[in-house]
């Protein structure tokens, strides 16, 4: 080959890694500030946006997939505000309380002050979209908060 199109081979390679490159720092900067609520949304068609305030969050950390594990924990001002959300169910739910803690304590090994204390009466939802990815809320009235657990695979 000649030396021109050489050139004009390494050009537009260079040109589709800088346009590559812009397009996924203005993809990622879009994202910046999502809130969990609004992920949850994008990720389950479960919208808890409604008057939600983030209270904590935390992940297996990075993953090539993005799977794992992750906890949510959103406070309400009152549980009109959740209500209509889900079909809740009313506790207890042993099986539920089992999965949820497990996944708390031995894969997150969240601080126990973010724990669901399933001893008070509370409302869960699960919802899986298929045979490996679940959800569940559980909504503690007694304190307005919403703690969504996601199990993905």
């Amino acid at each position: 080959m000649n030396r021109k199109r050489w050139i004009s081979i390494i050009l537009t390679m260079g040109i589709v890694i800088v346009i590559a490159s812009i397009s996924m720092f203005l993809w990622n900067f879009c994202h910046l500030g999502t809130s969990e609520a609004e992920t949850i949304k994008l990720n389950w068609n479960i919208d808890l946006t409604a008057g939600s305030e983030d209270i904590y969050y935390k992940d297996i950390g990075p993953s090539f997939h993005g799977d794992g594990s992750r906890i949510s924990v959103m406070k309400y001002p009152d549980f009109d505000a959740v209500e209509k959300i889900v079909n809740w169910q009313d506790s207890p739910n042993k099986e539920v309380e089992s999965k949820v803690s497990d996944i708390l304590t031995n894969e997150l090994q969240i601080d126990a002050k973010y724990m669901p204390d399933f001893k008070t009466p509370y409302k869960y939802y699960c919802y899986k979209k298929d045979s490996l990815n679940t959800i569940y809320l559980i909504y503690k009235p007694s304190e307005n908060y919403l703690y969504a657990v996601e199990d993905l695979y």
